[in-house]
């Protein structure tokens, strides 16, 4: 029915609209939401990106460690998006960003999330540090790190990285290194 919405998508719209007027850049309450769930969940990692500070990126980090995907893929969407509006920003907190994101990577469930966190690692852009998850054990891990150093800039991705995954057991990573390869005639 037009006009009619949930109780959700109200308390939503209310909760953007009193976020817009925050001064700070990021308040304890929106933290508290962003790890919650829901479309207020959504609206408050919104909220969190748009605020573009070391501080909001910092605050993202308590939604890694959630159990839902949804949360986990909000909080790595946020974090590129930070990244992306300030490219070259934020340098002193790059290698302990991607570490806590490989580490969230481990419990990726499904490809929205996996995108969500190459995005970042491409959009946080240091090749040096994605490349350490190469090595990882965990093949969510490992595809994620492929993934954003074949897109980002000079990521340097070579062919001896990405060869020997072809003929993987796991059936994830063999697919990324044939997607990759595939596209590096």
């Amino acid at each position: 029915i037009p006009g009619k919405h949930s109780q959700q998508q109200v308390l939503t719209d209310r909760l953007w609209a009193l976020a817009r007027q925050l001064p700070k850049p990021t308040h304890p309450w929106i933290d508290n939401i962003a790890t919650g769930g829901g479309l207020s969940s959504e609206a408050a990692h919104q909220w969190i990106a748009l605020q573009h500070s070391e501080k909001s990126i910092l605050s993202l980090e308590s939604s890694f460690i959630s159990n839902s995907p949804t949360i986990r893929r909000l909080a790595a969407s946020a974090m590129g998006r930070c990244f992306a509006a300030n490219p070259g920003a934020y340098e002193s907190l790059r290698g302990k960003l991607i570490g806590r994101l490989f580490k969230a990577a481990e419990k990726i469930t499904d490809r929205a999330e996996q995108h969500a966190f190459a995005y970042a690692l491409i959009e946080i852009a240091d090749p040096v540090a994605t490349a350490e998850g190469l090595k990882s054990d965990n093949s969510n891990v490992r595809r994620v790190a492929m993934i954003a150093l074949d897109q980002m800039p000079n990521g340097g991705l070579k062919p001896e990285q990405v060869t020997p995954l072809l003929s993987s057991s796991d059936a994830g990573l063999s697919e990324t290194a044939r997607w990759i390869v595939s596209r590096h005639p």
